[in-house]
């Protein structure tokens, strides 16, 4: 990755389903790696032109936090589950949530075998972005002191100047030295999140101008299937259309999210097939393990 990126940096073994939006940033960044628009290597991406049908069984994040997998499951109860909003101070806590799991399910990172040293710059940095606005939220058990779901979002303005950047624009231009760190994994997943991004300004309605932006969403497998992340999705959509938001967006890269999107009403205006995006050298990229074949782009109008 819908800071910009998905929150939607957006599949895995069947046995495995996550729910993310990986983040967004500017086309720009795809630098990083030895890219660019121009690339003839780059093949055919388009606009969606139908509707795209989905299951009706809703989506199952599994994501790990601080406490361990085998968690007495049946002691679970939702009464315990506070809503509340995530601060910078919640960062760390935010952070290791999505690097126990996430980044090994989510099904570009899980394609490129990215793991915790690979990608804890992107992820701290993503959470980061989302903390510094006032929207981003998790269900906490405070008892156990445990995240049970989060979305980290920000909201983004149409661009009065082309010039304008966005986070990812922000981490290609630092130091020369810790990009040419960055790892192939890393990279690799932010340049096709990027592509994503970067469309959306052209493709939703010229009367949208503030969207909420979906940066990563994510459920501990314990609390799955219980209407959380839906309800992360949707719970604060009249407040948000109150403070001038038009819309939301965000970049789905995994099959889950993509049919979870569906069910509220965030619809693809814009994907990409894993088959048709490649490195320079011409090769595929991404391989995912799962049924998910595509990175689209979600939008829906409040």
């Amino acid at each position: 990755m819908t800071t910009r990126f998905v929150n939607s940096y957006i599949s895995m073994l069947a046995s495995l389903k996550s729910t993310i939006g990986f983040a967004r940033g500017a086309a720009a960044f795809a630098s990083v790696a030895g890219f660019n628009e121009n690339n003839p290597s780059i093949s055919r991406i388009f606009l969606v032109q139908k509707k795209v049908q989905f299951m009706e069984q809703p989506a199952r994040c599994i994501h790990q936090s601080d406490v361990t997998k085998s968690a007495d499951k049946e002691a679970v109860r939702m009464s315990d589950l506070k809503l509340r909003q995530l601060r910078m101070e919640d960062l760390e806590k935010a952070a290791a949530f999505l690097l126990s799991d996430f980044i090994f399910n989510e099904p570009l990172s899980r394609a490129l075998k990215m793991d915790v040293k690979s990608g804890r710059h992107l992820v701290t940095e993503l959470v980061k972005a989302g903390l510094q606005t006032p929207y981003s939220y998790a269900f906490v058990d405070e008892d156990r002191d445990m995240i049970a779901a989060l979305r980290i979002c920000n909201t983004v303005q149409r661009p009065s100047d082309t010039k304008e950047v966005s986070l990812f624009s922000q981490l290609e231009s630092m130091e020369t030295e810790q990009s040419q760190k960055m790892a192939r994994s890393e990279a690799e997943v932010i340049r096709i999140v990027n592509e994503l991004e970067s469309k959306t300004w052209s493709i939703v309605p010229p009367n949208i101008s503030r969207l909420l932006n979906i940066i990563i969403i994510s459920c501990h497998e314990n609390y799955a299937r219980k209407g959380l992340v839906k309800k992360l999705i949707t719970f604060d959509t009249e407040k948000l259309k109150e403070e001038g938001v038009d819309g939301a967006i965000s970049e789905a890269t995994a099959y889950n999210s993509q049919k979870l999107f569906a069910k509220v009403g965030m619809m693809p205006i814009y994907e990409i097939l894993h088959s048709e995006w490649k490195d320079k050298n011409g090769e595929r990229i991404f391989y995912c393990d799962g049924p998910t074949d595509r990175a689209q782009l979600v939008f829906k109008k409040f």
